[in-house]
């Protein structure tokens, strides 16, 4: 067998050609961070319900509206049952300003959302969208995520140091990457649900991988080997709380992903 070094493989593998095998890149940050444990997504939340949850989108600004200057379509890409159990989708909604717009399908897991169209040619100075988009539970109810803009230039894409891994894939996690804002410190926990379609009692534990005690600002892993395996449907993601002071942070994160 000939030698493949890690980078030419993963740069083939995002070239598309190595058959069912992707790289899943995500990124997250958070403002705030108390010295309770929380998610590392813009929102501060990650919800897992055990069932499909009805879902809305609303923005804050009447400009995020067909004909609008700001966002005119959000796409959602998370877990749903609509294409098999447990398995990836992605839904592209027109949005209507500060009414709410129901999301076609019921999801269980939301961990990316972006702009998918504007009604701004973006520059420096004009962005995307300048306002906030939430998708919530249907009614005005919890927030599931948030699509922030900082200041009031959109970013256009959402902030969720979490994923989902699909029912019928398996992912590697290859590398991290955590920075802590300056003269502050974090614990960071890695967490994984594997089993996260099992949802009756005994359920997989949410089961900490690796741990960042005292954080003061930052810390990079990028081994030759993956980090962890986890089999699909199962849930890797960030969580963390600061120690003493609140405190900003962000954390970037690569898995390999392959169909079963």
């Amino acid at each position: 067998m000939s030698y493949i070094s890690n980078r030419d493989f993963y740069l083939e593998v995002r070239k598309g050609n190595v058959p069912k095998h992707s790289i899943v890149q995500k990124f997250g940050a958070i403002s705030g961070v108390t010295t309770t444990l929380t998610p590392v997504t813009s929102s501060g939340t990650y919800p897992t319900p055990t069932t499909p949850t009805a879902l809305e989108v609303v923005s804050s600004s009447a400009n995020d509206a067909p004909g609008g200057s700001g966002a005119r379509t959000l796409t959602i890409e998370g877990i749903s049952n609509t294409n098999g159990v447990w398995t990836e989708e992605a839904q592209t909604v027109a949005l209507n300003g500060t009414a709410a717009v129901a999301i076609p399908n019921s999801m269980l897991r939301v961990y990316r959302m972006y702009v998918a169209s504007s009604g701004s040619y973006a520059n420096a100075t004009t962005p995307s969208h300048n306002s906030t988009i939430t998708v919530r539970t249907s009614g005005g109810g919890a927030t599931w995520q948030r699509l922030t803009p900082t200041g009031t230039f959109g970013l256009s894409q959402s902030e969720i140091a979490v994923y989902t891994v699909p029912k019928g894939f398996t992912a590697y996690l290859l590398s991290k990457s955590v920075r802590v804002e300056s003269s502050k410190t974090a614990n960071i926990f890695l967490f994984v649900r594997d089993n996260a379609d099992v949802v009756t009692a005994p359920f997989s534990p949410m089961r900490v991988k690796e741990l960042e005690r005292n954080l003061g600002s930052s810390a990079d892993r990028n081994p030759d080997a993956p980090i962890v395996k986890m089999v699909g449907p199962a849930d890797v993601g960030f969580m963390a709380k600061s120690t003493s002071v609140t405190t900003d942070l962000s954390i970037e994160f690569e898995l390999l992903l392959v169909q079963d």
